[in-house]
């Protein structure tokens, strides 16, 4: 071990470097009218361990020459004609683009633009044909904004229109004529910067983020990595093959990294660089994807013979909307063609190459039918081997642009749909890096980027610190108190792993396990088996077992039936529930509704699921048990039960006795919060379709209702697709109170909301929004039961973000990789001084580099110190009654996160036309449910 820590030690020092000078640092944040609330200088600390740690920011310099203005240009690209030395060509091409002109003005719409992966290409011929008139380093966002070092000077006061010709980008027989027109909108003046680091180190002082100027430098610092990688979003991804990993046969893994500017404290401003990885398509042949989406061997037959409307369906289902180019010329023995034409592919059709024909005029004004086949032979030098099988539609819909697929390839692209759980799991593999290998591959990236030689970085007067920055003082809050009881029944404290935060029922040693504070009793149970798992008795019996000698050892009653040996045990597919073989997902599903019909009638409480391993059918049965039947359900995945061992069970048995409303253990730290003032504890997040879907979104409130902060209740409801706002949060909050106040005999006279899934420039809209309803409802509660005030502390909570930390020192590390301890805290350098704010690493990283959480406060009635909120969020954050260590967030946000997740079948069924009013009420959770078993979503 101890060389394990010098080889690590070695390694950090090696990533590490010294201190940089102090400079200036930034987080972006969303624009806002209002300042912030402020830290107040040389406010108490925590009695906590100090440590050092690196931060994947690096200082950035502003140089002598940096402009006391930025530029901003906008600008607009547009397709004007194609280029032909053919007059008839030109002719048709020129009506074709009149007819699509006149088609979208009669359905009221815009033609379409050019694709967004085209723009830098033709903004680079751009600035290579006019670098007369510009003069200037111009970055281009890659949309349509340029920002500038100086005023250009044009032509036409500060507008310039350009009229080009250039090979078209996509297919080199073609030259097409582009106009691009560029105009002066905005002058930023840059000292806001200046005063922004500088600011905020006054009480009271006033401040605002100078978004304006910072969207300017970000677009200048993204120029000088976007000449060496691939630009997708807001990262940039490394092409060789060193960096790319495969998924599968048709997807590979690509590295690369995001980058972004920061402003934080000590007139320090950052470029935050972290690893970034995305799925890409491979470079794959049609033919090739095409049986790998068909699940057919690599010799199978792709002759027209061998296709139908279904088959064409899957394929054209799974090629839509992708990037391919097919080949013309010649074909050497490498299968390479001399010429290649890139489109966007529409799908497959049901014609092969011989037998789609079409009529063609030639110069003499004769017109003659002419398959494809015959026409790539004749027209672009290019023999068809497999002339049976089916065409490609490829570029505009209303067109009939077919190309034979053999000659086609899907090209390198970011893959956007929704990832199978193997696929998932194998990116998370591959993404997970330990910290001294993931600090190492962001130098690697800055240095690949090359600022240093970058013409736009010195025009703009900035420079990129060799090293990243270090904390020497990051604080480590101790874990908190854990009570449980004692085999003797007395309370007593679980032993805790100080570095790690973890403890456990199962003390090493001598000393007798401990039980659950407060063990629930079962009620009437049974076991549902959706897998046929425990048709092998040596299993079932194992499993039941286990379950009932380690739940009773846990002090849970109720397990055992008078003369019984075991529960029932039943699984769909027997002839109780219906006979026959299942076939098809609609039957399967149908049984499982019978099940549930039969288990109510004969008066179960509580039913065990045993899942297949795959997790297929559980939402479903959550829709059927929660919303329709009102029965309390507890899920186990097969291979959960087939692998049993003490901890997979210990882990079940935490979550199926906080559903029968059981108390695990409690933060002792948490009870006295609630005893100095009764304190609810609010989690809220709202979750989204998949990309490509319209489907509603979910809203979900979870609130604290006992003294101990440990018992939580829930709310859940759709909203439009894509809303991020929580629109009757005042609503939601007044039913919470109800419950409080039903099991408290009083209203809590303060309230902590962490919410969750805020982007940042939705930061004023939830506060002007969310919080100004609860504080409404909160007034009107103390108004008409006389009551104080309720006061509201109102923390953003964001998981998405870039900031990543690495222990200075191996031995202040822990884990198998070393990662920063559990309750690491930051919140100077990289935080402004006028941000409430601040990072917390909660978690013990498990895998790859812990990734903490930023928290943002918008609101403070209850004038926390930055060292007491930090602290109880963080022992919130050992309230998640699943598991016996701290998670990555406070446990009322991961609820909300849980019960968002629950209705998603009851989404894929209504689909994205789902009427809201119905769908909540088909989403209302039945109330025999929710009145006795509250938890019961955990």
């Amino acid at each position: 071990m101890a060389d394990r820590v010098k080889e690590l030690t070695k390694q950090m020092d090696d990533v590490r470097m010294s201190l940089p000078v102090k400079k200036r640092s930034y987080l972006p944040l969303s624009p806002t009218t209002e300042a912030r609330p402020l830290r107040v200088k040389g406010e108490p600390r925590l009695d906590v361990e100090k440590i050092s740690i690196v931060v994947n920011h690096y200082p950035v310099t502003f140089e002598r020459n940096f402009p006391q203005t930025l530029y901003h240009y906008d600008a607009v690209i547009e397709n004007v004609e194609i280029i032909s030395s053919d007059p008839t060509a030109a002719a048709a091409a020129k009506k074709r683009k009149d007819a699509q002109v006149l088609k979208a003005a009669k359905e009221g719409r815009e033609m379409a633009g050019l694709p967004d992966r085209m723009l830098p290409i033709i903004w680079k011929e751009f600035e290579t044909q006019c670098q007369a008139t510009l003069r200037a380093m111009t970055p281009f966002d890659g949309k349509k904004n340029v920002y500038t070092a100086r005023r250009l000077e044009l032509s036409n006061g500060d507008a310039f229109t350009a009229t080009f010709d250039m090979d078209d980008p996509d297919d080199p027989d073609k030259r097409r004529r582009f106009r691009v027109t560029i105009k002066l909108v905005a002058t930023v003046a840059t000292n806001s910067v200046i005063e922004f680091l500088g600011s905020g180190l006054e009480r009271g002082k006033q401040v605002v983020q100078p978004q304006d100027v910072i969207q300017g430098l970000d677009v200048a610092l993204r120029h000088p990595p976007s000449m060496h990688f691939i630009s997708c979003n807001r990262s940039f991804f490394n092409p060789f093959p060193q960096n790319r990993h495969p998924l599968d046969s048709m997807l590979e893994l690509l590295h690369g990294h995001y980058q972004s500017l920061c402003l934080g404290s000590e007139n320090t401003a950052t470029l935050n660089i972290d690893l970034a990885t995305k799925a890409f398509y491979k470079q794959t042949p049609l033919a090739e994807f095409a049986r790998s989406v068909l699940k057919l061997h690599k010799d199978d037959s792709l002759d027209l013979v061998c296709w139908d409307d279904r088959t064409i369906d899957v394929v054209s289902e799974a090629l839509r909307g992708k990037l391919i180019k097919y080949g013309t010329g010649r074909c050497n023995q490498k299968g390479v063609y001399e010429k290649y034409h890139q489109f966007t592919a529409n799908g497959l059709i049901l014609r092969s190459a011989e037998n789609y024909e079409f009529n063609m005029t030639d110069e003499k004004g004769i017109t003659r039918s002419i398959n494809i086949v015959q026409y790539m032979q004749k027209f672009k030098n290019t023999t068809i081997r497999f002339p049976k099988w089916p065409v490609v539609h490829i570029g505009n819909k209303n067109m009939t642009n077919y190309v034979p697929l053999e000659l086609c390839m899907i090209i390198t692209q970011p893959y956007r749909g929704k990832m199978e759980p193997k696929l998932t799991s194998a990116m998370i593999k591959g993404a997970a890096i330990e910290p001294v290998a993931r600090f190492k591959a962001i130098d690697q990236a800055r240095k690949g980027s090359k600022f240093e030689t970058s013409a736009v970085m010195s025009e703009f007067g900035m420079s990129i610190g060799q090293t990243p920055i270090v904390i020497r003082d990051a604080s480590v809050i101790p874990p908190p108190t854990v009570k449980t009881l004692a085999s003797n029944g007395a309370e007593v404290n679980a032993r805790m792993t100080f570095k790690e935060g973890k403890w456990n029922f199962k003390d090493s040693g001598n000393e007798p396990s401990k039980k659950f504070l407060q063990a629930a009793t079962l009620p009437k149970w049974m076991i549902l088996d959706c897998d046929g798992i425990l048709n092998d008795e040596i299993i079932a019996e194992n499993f039941v077992k286990k379950l009932i000698e380690l739940g009773e050892s846990l002090g849970m009653k109720g397990f055992r039936t008078p003369g019984k040996p075991r529960p029932k045990i039943k699984c769909y597919t027997e002839a109780t529930f219906h006979p026959g073989k299942i076939v098809g997902t609609d039957n399967k599903l149908k049984r499982i509704n019978r099940a549930f019909e039969i288990i109510k009638g004969m008066h179960y409480e509580l039913v065990i699921v045993v899942l297949p391993s795959d997790g297929k059918d559980y939402a479903f049965i959550k829709a059927e048990a929660d919303v329709v039947f009102g029965i309390l359900t507890a899920c186990i995945k097969s291979s959960n039960v087939r692998d049993m061992n003490n901890q997979k069970i210990g882990n079940y048995l935490l979550k199926l006795n906080s559903k029968l409303s059981g108390t695990n253990f409690s933060i002792q730290q948490l009870n006295e919060l609630y005893f100095r003032e009764r304190t609810m504890i609010l989690g809220a997040d709202v979750t989204h379709p998949s990309p490509n879907s319209m489907a509603p979104s979910i809203a979900a409130v979870t609130a604290s209702f006992n003294m101990s902060c440990m018992g939580y209740s829930m709310h859940i409801q759709p909203q439009k697709s894509r809303q991020e706002l929580i629109k009757n949060m005042g609503d939601i909050l007044q039913k919470q109170l109800t419950k409080f106040f039903e099991t408290n005999r009083a209203y809590p006279t303060r309230i902590l909301m962490f919410r969750d899934g805020v982007s940042e420039g939705y930061f004023d809209e939830v506060k002007a929004e969310e919080y100004a309803q609860m504080r409404d409802v909160c007034e009107l509660t103390s108004e008409k039961f006389g009551i104080p005030k309720i006061k509201i502390t109102f923390v953003i909570v964001k998981k998405r973000h870039h900031t990543r930390f690495q222990p200075t020192n191996a031995t202040d590390g822990v884990g198998k990789f070393y990662n920063i301890p559990p309750g690491t805290v930051v919140d100077t350098k990289i935080v402004h001084p006028s941000e409430r704010e601040f990072f917390l690493n909660s978690h013990v990283g498990i895998q790859g580099t812990s990734k903490p959480t930023r928290y943002h406060v918008i609101h403070d009635d209850t004038n926390f110190t930055m060292g007491d909120l930090q602290k109880i969020t963080y022992y919130l954050c050992y309230a998640f009654v699943r598991c016996t260590q701290p998670v990555s967030y406070p446990a009322a946000t991961y609820y909300a996160r849980l019960a968002a997740y629950r209705p998603r079948h009851l989404l894929e069924r209504e689909g994205e036309n789902a009427d809201l009013v119905d769908l909540a009420e088909k989403l209302t959770i039945h109330p025999d449910l929710a009145k006795r078993y509250p938890m019961f979503f955990v």
